[in-house]
């Protein structure tokens, strides 16, 4: 079993929120400087590129304290494969699928503090 300290946890995505997809920020832009593969296999690629503001908030969560989680829907092998490419596994304590259910006698809304998403630049 993984203990986690209370209080002191913060969850970041990797889908559009480390990561984001060259065509959906400026598709005029010059990327190819900041984009790279990403795929885990040699069948699947994408052009991605780091959002920076994102990972400079998970940078200084760590700095604090806090222990990091990076979640994805895709899976805890995509979210891996990310962390690994972004250099970023110093930081990152722990990566898991993003939970499809929860059980709890309150809603997240309750407890869970205010989202966080700053626009890539």
């Amino acid at each position: 079993m993984i203990k986690i300290p209370e209080n002191k946890t913060v969850y970041f995505d990797v889908d559009n929120t480390l990561i984001m997809d060259v065509c959906d920020t400026d598709p005029d832009a010059d990327n190819e400087d900041i984009a790279f593969p990403a795929g885990l296999d040699d069948n699947y690629r994408e052009l991605v590129k780091a959002h920076d503001s994102h990972i400079e908030l998970l940078m200084r969560f760590k700095a604090m304290g806090y222990t990091i989680v990076v979640w994805s829907q895709t899976g805890s092998d995509w979210a891996e494969h990310i962390v690994d490419i972004l250099g970023i596994k110093d930081w990152v304590d722990l990566v898991i699928d993003k939970p499809m259910f929860y059980v709890d006698d309150l809603p997240c809304e309750f407890w869970m503090k205010n989202r966080i998403y700053k626009e890539p630049t």
